[in-house]
């Protein structure tokens, strides 16, 4: 009898040791960790500007945050842009207001040659109206050639007043273009933000030429991820919606966030696959962009 209560204490330990293992065990399965990185919402952005060119202002600091299309830096040559670009909107103001005000000019003249034809040809007629016999045949004669000398002008002034519209429009062109090319050029001659986002470094100085490598660093801090390195083995039971705990020994506190992207491809010579993980708390995460830190996806 008491061999037998033995024999069962020990198969219920047994079973018990084998329960908490297999409790062990699940516990262990249902978490997979990886390595990986905080990262911005998209790639940061490395800006270099004109190459050659030396910095004369720089118009914002580290950890401030820019819109698009905000003055970043200017550089020496940006006075000179700019005045070019003033000249440019000013040729093109004239041609504007200059275009149609030779026009109006030209067509006056017209009207004055029109007026001078109809006052010859009047004349003329007049003069043919008389009887034959008094008429002279000089002055019939010079009322003719009047008549034939305001036509011909009308001629000509109509033929102008065709030049200066192409003239007009010609000119407003070159303006136009010219106004371009120099809009193009004053790019050149500051750094702008391409997108919102946060000034992460700022690596050059004023006074500093502008060439070998970047020289502000902007990302869009909105959203915060990891971006980790997931094994083979474990990428598909990593699914969009998991929660993920990530953890560094530089961050005050653990931080959550959930599966947003599992990537297709396996790199074939480290057997890992990326997994996008979007991050709770970005304010923290802005912070420390490029920190290493370990992941642990509960799946």
């Amino acid at each position: 009898m008491l061999k037998t209560q033995k024999t069962t204490i020990i198969q219920a330990s047994l079973l018990g040791l084998l329960l908490s293992t297999s409790v062990i065990n699940t516990t262990i399965a249902a978490e997979i960790g990886a390595l990986g990185y905080i990262s911005p919402k998209d790639k940061i952005v490395f800006l270099v500007g004109t190459p050659g060119v030396e910095i004369s202002a720089i118009k914002v600091e580290p950890r401030q945050r820019v819109t698009q299309n905000q003055i970043l830096l200017e550089f020496s040559n940006h006075i000179e842009l700019d005045t070019r670009k003033a000249l440019a909107e000013l040729e093109l103001k004239n041609r504007k207001s200059l275009g149609p005000e030779q026009i109006k000019m030209q067509q006056a003249k017209i009207s004055e040659v029109k007026n001078i034809l109809e006052r010859a040809n009047k004349h003329l007629q007049n003069y043919q109206s008389l009887e034959t016999k008094v008429q002279v045949a000089t002055e019939l004669s010079r009322r003719e050639q009047n008549r034939d000398e305001a036509k011909h002008q009308l001629v000509l002034q109509e033929f102008r007043l065709q030049q200066v519209k192409r003239e007009s429009e010609l000119g407003i062109s070159q303006a136009k273009l010219k106004l371009k090319l120099a809009t193009n050029l004053l790019k050149k001659g500051k750094l702008v933000a391409p997108r919102d986002g946060i000034v992460l470094e700022i690596r050059k100085q004023v006074g500093e030429t502008i060439g070998g490598g970047p020289t502000i660093l902007l990302a869009d801090d909105s959203a915060m991820y990891v971006i980790c390195d997931v094994y083979e083995s474990d990428l598909l039971k990593v699914e969009p919606g998991m929660r993920a705990t990530v953890s560094s020994n530089s961050l005050p506190r653990d931080l959550q966030g959930v599966v947003e992207r599992v990537n297709q491809v396996v790199d074939t010579a480290s057997r890992l696959g990326k997994v996008l993980i979007k991050l709770n708390n970005t304010e923290l995460a802005s912070k420390l962009i490029g920190l290493e830190v370990h992941v642990v996806i509960q799946s």
